[in-house]
């Protein structure tokens, strides 16, 4: 699959895909996909987003057959803005057991956190969850504008995103949520024991998420 960039361009390996990578302002995006920086946005913040995947037990709509549905998010937000090829981070901070390279640090000593990345609902309980960021002390709501299947193993790695901003705040207009690592469920039965936990079914992951205005 092949990648853009808007700016200078140089070769770079990540996570085994032959990608076209940035030097500094942008975002690297899979060639064709539907995932687009809105025309005048630019890049104004970067944060790696590290936490769960949710997910939960019931049937398909329209049906009784029990399927996992994704049940949003939930992750704290940690300052990259500014690091070297943040979008190998996610990949470094979620390496195999088997590795014996430095993870990077979070928290005191490390990179900075910034604040929290969850869902909620829209309207009361019946209401349809959406995406909430906290930077900083400001709230954003948003919804997806268009998804594509993470470029490096996507069975494994939650889908890249566009998210619109809603409405627009003063710190940001879109985000983007890139170089996902983990966070998609393995593919095991849904069972009528599963639709009675209290709690979604949690799944690691690390992403990054970069913030356009």
């Amino acid at each position: 699959m092949m990648f853009y960039r808007l700016r200078t361009i140089v070769i770079t390996n990540w996570i085994g895909v032959l990608v076209m990578a940035q030097t500094t302002t942008d975002l690297v995006l899979p060639r064709g996909s539907d995932l687009k920086i809105p025309p005048g946005e630019k890049k104004i913040f970067v944060a790696l987003g590290k936490g769960f995947q949710l997910y939960k037990c019931a049937a398909a709509p329209g049906g009784t057959a029990l399927t996992w549905t994704s049940a949003g998010a939930s992750a704290d937000l940690f300052d990259l803005t500014g690091v070297p090829s943040p979008e190998k981070i996610p990949d470094e901070l979620m390496r195999g057991g088997r590795s014996t390279a430095a993870r990077p640090t979070l928290g005191d000593g490390g990179f900075k956190n910034v604040g929290k990345h969850f869902f909620t609902q829209a309207g009361g309980n019946s209401g349809k969850p959406h995406p909430v960021f906290i930077v900083q002390g400001q709230t954003m709501n948003a919804g997806k504008v268009a998804s594509t299947p993470s470029p490096g193993k996507p069975e494994r790695n939650a889908d890249w995103l566009q998210l619109k901003v809603t409405p627009a705040t003063g710190f940001a207009k879109s985000i983007f949520r890139t170089s996902t690592r983990g966070g998609q469920l393995a593919k095991v039965p849904c069972t009528q024991e599963d639709t009675k936990l209290t709690k979604p079914r949690e799944v690691p992951y690390a992403a990054l998420y970069s913030f356009f205005k």
